[in-house]
């Protein structure tokens, strides 16, 4: 008889574990396919990522590529212009020394030679203002070049205007007649 309340026992606490089990099952398939619908969604992700970083840094790369070369024609261009500037420059230092030895050459008033001298000592103020801005435009960036390439095309209208001043001064200044002795 303790056989068999003790079987009845063990039949009595199995059927519930066997049910149990067959949840168990059921519930670790279903997890089952949770994980691999979401590792399948996650390689998805992650292939889509990939191609996205792939792309990415492909247009991060034209646009860079894009921005050295916009980059290197600027300071070609840059370049070009500061040199042309300095011969201009130049070019002026010649004329303005020329006319400096002018007053000394002609027999001009002390009227004439002082005007003569103040207009050549303005163009050389102007001479010297155009050549530091001329020196310093080579470090003008991208943002500030037009404004600094102005202020420099400015100062070169004031040093051709001083210079024709002081030409007009030495053309028109007057003479002295010369004397003629008996």
């Amino acid at each position: 008889m303790k056989m068999m309340k003790i079987a009845t026992l063990c039949a009595l606490l199995a059927v519930p574990v066997l049910g149990c089990s067959k949840k168990v099952t059921r519930q670790d398939h279903d997890t089952d396919k949770a994980a691999e619908t979401a590792l399948k969604d996650q390689r998805e992700l992650g292939k889509d990522l990939r191609e996205d970083v792939k792309k990415g840094v492909s247009d991060v790369r034209n646009d860079l590529n894009d921005v050295n070369k916009s980059s290197a024609d600027f300071e070609a261009k840059k370049d070009l212009r500061v040199q042309i500037l300095r011969g201009v420059h130049a070019l002026d230092v010649t004329q303005l020394a020329m006319l400096r030895g002018m007053p000394q050459t002609l027999a001009y008033t002390a009227a004439g030679e002082a005007d003569i001298n103040s207009k050549i000592a303005d163009a050389s103020t102007a001479l010297d203002n155009a050549g530091r801005m001329i020196e310093a435009l080579p470090a003008a960036n991208a943002e500030e070049w037009n404004a600094k390439d102005d202020e420099v095309s400015a100062a070169m209208t004031r040093l051709t205007v001083a210079i024709q001043d002081a030409q007009t001064a030495v053309r028109d200044a007057p003479r002295q007649t010369p004397t003629t002795s008996s």
